[in-house]
C-alpha cells in the first residue's frame, strides 16, 4: 500500500512482521548525571559550573567545558545555555546544579542532541549533528565538593 511505502522511505530500519504490521527501530544513546548535594553545596557560588554533553575523541580533557570547541556539544549548569564550537552559548533552558539529575541524548535517526532535567525533556538543543562516535562528557569548574553519579544506557524504541 502507499502508506507502507512512505513509512519505509522515512526510516532506514523497518521490518515487516506480517501483512499490515511493521516494526520500526529507533536508536537513542543517552546518559544521565545526578549532581548530589553535600553539606557545603547548599548554595552555588558565582562562577561555579558543571556542564554535561558529548564529545569526539579530539576534545581536550582539560581547559575547556563541553561545547567550547568544534568537537563537543554541551549544556551548562551555571546559565542554562547550550554550547557548540564557541564560548558563547545560545539560550536553551534553566540552569542546574546540586540536587538535579541532568541527561544528554543523541538521536541517531535525525542526528540531533537533546537534554533532560529531573526527568523532563528540555527539547532539541542541536540539529544536523555530524555523524561519528561521541562520548559522554562532564565538565567541572567548581571548588565546592560534589558527587556525580553517571548512568549510561541505550534506548531502543520498538
Amino acid at each position: 500500500s502507499s502508506s507502507s511505502s512512505s513509512s519505509k522511505s522515512n526510516s532506514s530500519k523497518v521490518a515487516d512482521l506480517k501483512p499490515g504490521l511493521q516494526l520500526v527501530f529507533s536508536m537513542i544513546a543517552y546518559f544521565e548525571v545526578r549532581i548530589e548535594k553535600s553539606e557545603s553545596t547548599e548554595q552555588q557560588h558565582v562562577g561555579d559550573c558543571i556542564a554535561i554533553g558529548v564529545a569526539r575523541n579530539k576534545f581536550p580533557l582539560t581547559g575547556k567545558q563541553p561545547g567550547w570547541d568544534p568537537y563537543s556539544f554541551g549544556y551548562h549548569g551555571d546559565d542554562g545555555n547550550a554550547f557548540h564550537a564557541s564560548g558563547v552559548g545560545h539560550m536553551y533552558a534553566n540552569s542546574f546544579g546540586p540536587g538535579d539529575t541532568v541527561g544528554c541524548g543523541i538521536n541517531y535517526n535525525n542526528r540531533s542532541i537533546f537534554f533532560t532535567k529531573n526527568g523532563s525533556f528540555l527539547g532539541t538543543a542541536f540539529h544536523c549533528v555530524p555523524p561519528g562516535s561521541y562520548y559522554p562528557v562532564v565538565g567541572v569548574d567548581t571548588r565546592l565538593p560534589f558527587h556525580v553519579i553517571l548512568l549510561i544506557g541505550i534506548i531502543i524504541c520498538i
